[in-house]
């Protein structure tokens, strides 16, 4: 929870009720292989695009089988695991009301439970997809401080601003006005 203090967060975790990183992912040095873009990804963006109207297809199907070939891929690599990511309950958390697609009434709440599913499916595997999807969807939800935001760009780095001094004020001018290189301030994709 990014508004406890870490002494709360481990009280949580010690009494039960927060989890923590499974330990084969500190003890053990050959977990699963990384994986740059994946079939699960590749699905659930298939269903968003179909959600969204921008490809025709079936929603449901595209993120079904993302979730069964996320099962399947820590079913393969995560073996002392297996056990918990069998076919049986990959169709099992398929049915749960919280994560079936058609439970979701608007496009809105389906495209949630998508982009949740490529959050949970990217752990250690999609670099910044995630921080990049919730920039773009809002997705996964969390809570913040009151005066606390994400950061929303990189800045540019100040080999940049020695190298390349005229055109890094120019492009942070034209994009968030001058002197503005702040990480609280949306580019234009986020827009």
């Amino acid at each position: 929870n990014p508004v406890s203090s870490p002494d709360e967060n481990n009280d949580k975790a010690f009494a039960g009720n927060a989890s923590k990183v499974n330990s084969r992912y500190t003890t053990d040095p050959t977990t699963e292989p990384s994986v740059a873009l994946g079939y699960p990804e590749l699905q659930l963006i298939h269903a968003e695009a179909v959600v969204r109207g921008w490809i025709a297809g079936d929603a449901k199907t595209y993120y079904n089988n993302a979730i069964l070939g996320s099962f399947a891929f820590y079913n393969t690599y995560a073996l002392e695991y297996a056990s918990y990511v069998d076919e049986v309950s990959a169709t099992n958390y398929l049915t749960q009301p919280i994560v079936e697609l058609d439970n979701a009434l608007t496009p809105e709440e389906k495209i949630e439970r998508i982009i949740m599913q490529k959050y949970f499916q990217s752990f250690l595997q999609g670099g910044w997809n995630a921080y990049f999807d919730r920039l773009r969807t809002g997705y996964p939800h969390f809570d913040y401080l009151p005066a606390s935001t994400p950061p929303l760009r990189w800045m540019y780095p100040n080999a940049e601003y020695q190298l390349n001094a005229d055109n890094v004020s120019q492009a942070i001018s034209s994009q968030f006005g001058a002197g503005n290189d702040q990480t609280r301030v949306a580019t234009w994709w986020i827009n």
